[in-house]
């Protein structure tokens, strides 16, 4: 069955690496560059923002790594060994990219990949920023849980861990921020929609 369901391992892996490219590309690095510095000598936010991205880089690539020695039980499956969790998981992993891909596309011009307010910027509530605040985050968390179903065993806790410190880490420096740019519109913002889980949080 380990067979069957290679072909989802390996699919998920290069919908994870396109992710990554559009996530570069969708942002040239002199935009970047331009970004942090100002991000610095304004907000001095630099150092979560690199934690922040070492996490995320650390949830998806433990899931990679086979595990020998005495960190062998890491690689050990509580899930069963089936396609039909491993597609369960899959789908989900799609769900998530898609959604954050179309969060990242309808913010345009007022996204960032560091944790900045960018001259000029609006305060976005319609689309996938109508159903939760950081959409964003709320699809890599769902593509995360995905990927762990697909791959298993107990590193997936680590990695969900990881995954979800990483989106604590970016909504914690966002929310201040949007906070203090945007006020009492962003005070409203808040109490209408919940931040990563529709209705819930």
């Amino acid at each position: 069955m380990t067979v069957s369901i290679g072909w989802i391992e390996s699919a998920l892996t290069i919908l994870w690496v396109a992710w990554i490219i559009h996530w570069v590309v969708g942002e040239p690095l002199y935009q970047y560059a331009k970004h942090r510095t100002k991000a610095v000598l304004k907000w001095g936010r630099t150092r979560g923002n690199i934690l922040s991205y070492v996490l995320l880089m650390v949830s998806f690539g433990i899931l990679q790594i086979s595990f020998t020695g005495q960190l062998a039980f890491l690689g050990e499956g509580f899930l069963s060994d089936v396609i039909a969790v491993s597609l369960v998981g899959f789908s989900l992993a799609i769900a998530g990219l898609a959604f954050s891909v179309w969060a990242r596309l309808y913010l345009g011009s007022n996204w960032s990949p560091i944790a900045t307010l960018k001259k000029g910027q609006t305060l976005v509530r319609s689309g996938p920023y109508g159903i939760v605040r950081h959409p964003i985050y709320s699809g890599l968390m769902v593509a995360i849980i995905g990927t762990a179903v697909v791959f298993g065993g107990y590193r997936v806790i680590i990695s969900i861990i990881c995954v979800f410190l990483f989106a604590w880490v970016r909504i914690t420096e966002e929310e201040k921020l949007m906070s203090k740019q945007f006020g009492q519109e962003y005070s409203k913002y808040k109490k209408k929609v919940k931040a990563i889980i529709p209705g819930v949080i």
